[in-house]
């Protein structure tokens, strides 16, 4: 007997993307480097440009030591991760208008629908870009002997 199960999830998740207060856009990070879940090495950081519905954990999954509640569960759509191999542990996503950063703690895809369903999460670490040449710097002078220097006053 066929339930129909996919198109039932494919639907529920088309409806979910087409409710516009639950969905923002983010960016998908895969750093550069060797990502030990896809068992891939990327010599350049991979990045997909996705759009990400955030749903909060019920009461009953918090009593779970595991998760935190600076935790959260992100929906992304197959058709948005197409750059990106088994994404998992060590990839991060980042949103486009508060630029807040979730690192990925477990990534599973759906067995009934065509998306993945992520445990990530909130973290202030600074992104220090890549590992390109850098094009610009500061000159700090050298190692001669000051000549200009700044009085912040005495220390009394």
């Amino acid at each position: 007997m066929n339930l129909g199960l996919n198109n039932l999830a494919d639907q529920f998740i088309a409806l979910l993307f087409n409710i516009t207060d639950f969905v923002r856009a983010g960016t998908f990070f895969r750093p550069s480097g060797y990502n030990s879940t896809s068992g891939t090495f990327s010599a350049s950081e991979l990045t997909a440009a996705i759009q990400i519905v955030i749903l909060n954990y019920r009461p009953l999954e918090l009593t779970d030591p595991l998760i935190q509640l600076d935790h959260d569960k992100i929906i992304i759509r197959d058709s948005e991760l197409t750059t990106i191999t088994i994404p998992g542990i060590g990839d991060h996503i980042v949103e486009t208008v508060s630029g807040q950063r979730r690192n990925i703690l477990a990534a599973r895809h759906s067995d009934i629908g065509n998306f993945w369903l992520f445990s990530t999460k909130k973290v202030l670490d600074e992104d220090w870009g890549g590992l390109a040449t850098a094009t610009t710097t500061t000159d700090r002078g050298d190692l001669t002997t000051a000549t200009i220097l700044t009085d912040y006053g005495n220390l009394t």
